[in-house]
Parts: structure tokens; C-alpha cells; sequence
């Protein structure tokens, strides 16, 4: 008598963002008017449930919304998800991605998994900040930017872009959380869903985890100061030169700037550093010793011009 393997549990987080051209700002309250804007799914998360849906096993969707994400939910059951989750918490309406990852990580220890997707990237194409900190909250690897993924055994193989547009490729143990960007590797658009899956993912119930309440904001930006000292203006290059002798007489570095390689042990090195910037004035001088050493707590008094 053989056993089964025991199916990979992939859990896809999925997300529906505001569209830009429906974001506007109520001047008297300052805040949006979040009855004018508009939801749609991010690319980026339908690529990450398709990944998900072609690594075979049991896809969850799981989304951190209110009610009108379970569209999105209802959308990645017909396509092929074997169950959908939600997590929210009224407080987490206006909370930043910190606060929506913690509440999800606190979601998904409650879930086995053993993986998880998520999108890369926003409707503004900015990188998406949820990823990283989810991965740290659950406490599982992490790697960024996957356009490509398979099975090696029980190793998730990614190919990830890099900076520079090159690639890269990763063995991650699992369990892990991988970020799928929008234009991942697949082997053409998964089929669309027929009458029979859209009526069944409309029967199926999807499971609500009340999230943990957002925490209130640690810190309020009060206002700001420019830096001191202020940095010096560039020289204007001479207007006889060639094009190329001028911009290279800006972006070159001036021999007249001071340069100085510090070595040594650490302890000397930071104590160099300390009177470098005390010396130019980034430092205000209210105390002679480098915050941290020899047991003295860091003050923000201490490095505020």
C-alpha cells in the first residue's frame, strides 16, 4: 500500500488597489474620498495566483480588505483556487503596509502553507512594501522580483530580475515567500473560467479572519529643517570648454574637497567619523563621545543641528 504525497499548500495574497484616475482629495478633511474610488485587482497578484495555479498543489487566496475584496477572492476561486480567505479589521482602513502585514502574518500562522505569493508591484509600478515586511513578520525566506518559478524536489527554484535587468537564480527552501512580477514567464494566460466554476466560487464561503487592530502611529512628522551646513555651490564650468570638458568639470571630483581614509579598529574608526562630522558642523556638539559608546545611550538632541 502506497501513500500519497501530501499536496504543497500555496497560499497567494491578493489585492485590490485604488485606480489612479479615480483618487480625489477632500482639501477640508484631508483624506480621499473613498466613496469615489474606484478597486480593481493589481496586475502583479493575478500573475502571482496564475504562478501559484500552474505550480500544482492547493492554492488558498487570502486578501487583507473589507468586503468588496472578496471580487477579487470569488475571482481566484473560479479560476482554480481551492479556498479563499479575507483579514481585516476596521483599523486597518487607513493603516500603512506595516500594520496590514502584521495583521496578515498574525492570519496566516492560523493557515498551512508552504509558500507564498505575492505581486510585485502596485498600479503605479512603485515596488510593493508588503512583501518583505509579511516575509519578516512570518518569519519565512524571501526573494524578490521572481519572473520565473518551478519545483526542484522540495526547493523552490526562482529566476528573479535583477537592478541592473539582468537575471538571477535562487534555491529558497520552503516554506518561503516569493514576490511575482507582472510580466512573469508563463505558458500563455490560464483558460477562462466557465459558467459552472463562476456559479461554484459564487456558492463557495469564503473564511473571515478578524485581523489584529492596527497599532497606533508611532511617530508624527511635526515639521523639518534643512540640513546643516547647506552643501556648497558647483563652480560654473568655464563657457570656452567643449561640452564634454565642461560636464566632466562638474560631475569630477574636486581635488579641493578633503579626503581621508580612516583604518583601524572599529572603536577608532567611529570615534574618527564622530569628530569628522562634529568638525563640519553636522553634529551640534552637545556631547563629546559617539551616541552608543561606552554605554551611552543615542539622543536625537545629540545629532540634530
Amino acid at each position: 500500500m502506497s501513500l500519497e504525497p501530501r499536496r504543497r499548500q500555496i497560499l497567494v495574497v491578493v489585492e485590490l488597489a485604488p485606480v489612479p484616475e479615480s483618487i480625489e482629495v477632500d482639501t477640508e478633511r484631508d483624506d480621499l474620498v473613498w466613496e469615489r474610488v474606484a478597486l480593481a485587482p493589481v496586475r502583479s497578484a493575478l500573475a502571482a495566483l496564475e504562478v501559484g495555479l500552474r505550480l500544482g498543489g492547493e492554492v488558498t487566496a487570502i486578501s487583507p480588505g473589507p468586503e468588496e475584496h472578496e471580487t477579487i477572492l470569488r475571482r481566484c476561486l473560479a479560476q482554480g483556487a481551492a479556498a479563499a480567505v479575507r483579514v481585516w479589521d476596521p483599523s486597518l482602513h487607513a493603516a500603512g503596509p506595516a500594520a496590514v502585514a502584521r495583521a496578515l502574518a498574525a492570519a496566516i500562522r492560523q493557515l498551512p502553507f508552504d509558500l507564498i505569493l505575492c505581486g510585485s508591484r502596485g498600479f503605479d509600478q512603485n515596488h510593493n512594501w508588503l512583501a518583505p515586511m509579511l516575509a519578516e513578520f512570518v518569519g519565512v525566506a524571501f526573494v524578490g522580483s521572481g519572473v520565473e518559478l518551478h519545483w526542484r524536489e522540495d526547493q523552490m527554484v526562482v529566476t528573479a530580475r535583477t537592478v541592473a535587468g539582468g537575471l538571477e537564480e535562487y534555491e529558497a527552501t520552503v516554506p518561503a515567500l516569493i514576490m511575482v512580477e507582472p510580466n512573469a514567464r508563463l505558458s500563455g494566460p490560464l483558460p477562462a473560467p466557465s459558467l459552472t466554476d463562476v456559479i461554484r466560487a459564487q456558492q463557495t464561503p469564503i473564511t473571515l479572519i478578524e485581523a489584529l487592530p492596527a497599532p497606533p502611529r508611532a511617530a508624527r512628522v511635526e515639521g523639518f529643517r534643512v540640513p546643516r551646513p547647506r552643501p556648497g555651490r558647483l563652480p560654473a564650468p568655464e563657457p570656452g570648454l567643449s561640452v564634454e570638458a565642461r560636464v566632466r568639470s562638474i560631475v569630477s571630483p574636486r581635488a579641493d574637497r578633503l579626503r581621508e581614509v580612516v583604518t583601524g579598529p572599529p572603536e577608532q574608526v567611529a570615534d574618527r567619523i564622530y569628530h569628522v562630522l562634529l568638525e563640519h558642523g553636522f553634529l551640534n556638539g552637545r556631547t563629546q563621545t559617539p551616541a552608543g559608546a561606552a554605554g551611552i545611550e543615542p539622543s536625537i538632541d545629540s545629532i540634530l543641528p
